[in-house]
């Protein structure tokens, strides 16, 4: 199987959950608001309003995840094909604004010293000052490292209206059919699409209608 080289984590990660969720700007601008935000997506907090769907729980959102796969995403003979991708997956990578540093220092734009000191004090192993390479490496690796066997996808604002003013349910269906074709072909079948098809999108629209209602982005929890 050849892999979409923008899934996270290697080749050896299948996706087990997808979960979509408003993305507020109150989430963004504040230590605060990104904390409540880590802790949702985390669920340690309810994160009110969400759809979620597996690779086996609907047909359409099965054909979404294998596409994703087999990087079908950038095949131009594909009608409607970036509509459907940023539907089901998110338009781009998420970051978050504040680095696992300044949220745990809860001091903006912190110098490297700062970072290397609280590095050495609260690491889960042993480091000394002295090893200044291995503080680097964490300091750079895990800055943006807020969950464990999780890749973020997130739609702003604006691409969200441009989405759901352009929706159109049968060109949804039409090209997860069209997918399917394709999918076929490197021997890969789903099931015929059902009410329970219908809802996802149904559900997926409502949240997307909720969000330009309140000029909110939406996040893409990809779970393995």
């Amino acid at each position: 199987m050849r892999i979409n080289p923008n899934i996270q984590g290697g080749n050896d990660l299948r996706i087990a959950k997808i979960k979509l969720m408003q993305l507020k700007n109150e989430y963004l601008n504040s230590f605060e608001g990104q904390d409540k935000l880590i802790n949702m997506i985390d669920k340690n907090i309810s994160c009110g309003e969400q759809v979620e769907y597996g690779e086996g729980d609907y047909n359409i959102g099965h054909i979404a995840v294998e596409a994703y796969y087999e990087d079908l995403y950038s095949r131009n003979d594909l009608e409607n094909i970036a509509i459907f991708h940023d539907f089901f997956l998110g338009y781009k990578p998420f970051q978050y604004n504040y680095s696992r540093w300044e949220m745990e220092l809860k001091v903006k734009n912190p110098t490297k010293d700062q970072i290397a000191k609280h590095i050495v004090n609260t690491w889960y192993y042993e480091i000394s000052p002295d090893e200044t390479e291995e503080i680097e490496n964490i300091a750079t690796n895990y800055a943006y490292s807020y969950h464990d066997d999780a890749n973020l996808r997130y739609i702003p604002p604006d691409r969200v209206k441009e989405i759901y003013s352009d929706f159109n349910k049968e060109s949804i269906l039409s090209t997860g059919k069209e997918l399917e074709k394709v999918l076929n072909s490197f021997g890969i079948f789903v099931d015929e699409f059902n009410d329970y098809d219908i809802k996802l999108i149904d559900d997926i629209a409502k949240l997307f209608e909720k969000s330009v209602e309140e000029n909110a982005g939406i996040v893409y929890i990809i779970s393995y």
